[in-house]
């Protein structure tokens, strides 16, 4: 017997005679995998969705987008068209540089009549003339300006893009519903709901941007974002021809969001010839003018569509003798 420094017996060590699966079962084993750091399972899976997400809202939105626009426009009209649909394409794709051409002039035309008039008058008008219809200080103006000349001041001109958004809109809304009660087996039934669904959409389309546009104005104007701006269009310096002048801004958002309806009901009065302007866009006076002119238009239109087309040939045949 082993003795220890004290003169006492050594105590002999105790061997444990458990099994290495007991051993796992009270942790004193751990495995090489679970003592190694885990993945991120959580942190990736929060990714996917965060894409998923994003990737569902866009789809959304072009979704949203296709039923919006025009539906001669939309690629799943150009799809399902026939061999001839290149050709279809190519003959009213021109519609949207047009359109977008004129929106151009229009918005020059607005920016240069707030610092300049000859944007109203064209080239060689003369004094005489301009008594009766120029502004009393552009009574004696030369006009005589290149850019005023025909053609060139299409560029900037703010009269002819609004005939041209009310032609293309009505070629727009009368292509669809013509085309398919021509091409579909049972002509009027589908022309007739291709003139529903346009009805049915034509509200959203003119009224759905307009409405969000002028409330973002709203807000704006009870926040005071546009003071500095009604200081600096007051000052003829700055503004020395066109100033448009600045809504007004109420005390409480409740009375601004009340003006707001006020002015945003007179839009929907299409049969009312008296004072259509919204302030919180005075240019918008076009939109239910176009909504009253789509309207006949949609009234017209199944008339047009139940003739055949020797009737709608003999319709607008020149009378014999004329």
């Amino acid at each position: 017997m082993r003795l220890n420094i004290f003169g006492l017996p050594r105590r002999q060590p105790r061997h444990r005679d458990i099994s290495l699966d007991e051993d796992e079962t009270q942790g004193m084993l751990v495995d090489e995998n679970q003592s190694s750091p885990k993945p991120n399972v959580q942190g990736k899976l929060s990714k996917a969705k965060i894409v998923a997400f994003f990737t569902a809202s866009i789809d959304l939105a072009r979704r949203l987008l296709l039923v919006l626009a025009p539906s001669f426009l939309t690629e799943t009209e150009l799809q399902e068209a026939s061999s001839t649909s290149q050709d279809h394409h190519l003959s009213t794709s021109s519609l949207d540089g047009l359109r977008g051409y004129a929106a151009l002039a229009v918005m020059n035309y607005h920016i240069l009549y707030a610092y300049q008039s000859f944007v109203f008058y064209g080239y060689g008008l003369s004094q005489a003339a301009s008594k009766s219809c120029a502004r009393p200080e552009d009574v004696y103006a030369h006009n005589r300006w290149f850019h005023q000349l025909p053609v060139f001041r299409m560029a900037y001109g703010g009269t002819w893009p609004i005939s041209a958004f009310f032609v293309i809109s009505g070629f727009a809304l009368s292509h669809r519903p013509l085309k398919v009660s021509r091409d579909a087996a049972d002509g009027f039934t589908s022309g007739a709901s291709a003139v529903a669904s346009g009805l049915f959409r034509r509200a959203f389309r003119l009224y759905g941007p307009p409405l969000i546009a002028t409330f973002i104005t709203m807000v704006l104007i009870q926040l005071g974002a546009y003071e500095h701006g009604r200081k600096v269009s007051g000052d003829t310096n700055w503004v020395p021809v066109i100033n448009e002048a600045h809504h007004k801004r109420f005390d409480s958002f409740g009375l601004q969001l009340g003006d707001w309806l006020h002015e945003t009901w007179k839009m929907f009065h299409v049969f009312w010839w008296g004072d259509l302007h919204n302030q919180y866009d005075v240019h918008l006076w076009t939109i239910p003018t176009e909504f009253r002119c789509s309207l006949a238009i949609f009234l017209v239109l199944p008339m047009y569509i139940s003739l055949r087309e020797y009737r709608l040939a003999a319709t607008f045949e020149e009378e014999p003798g004329w």
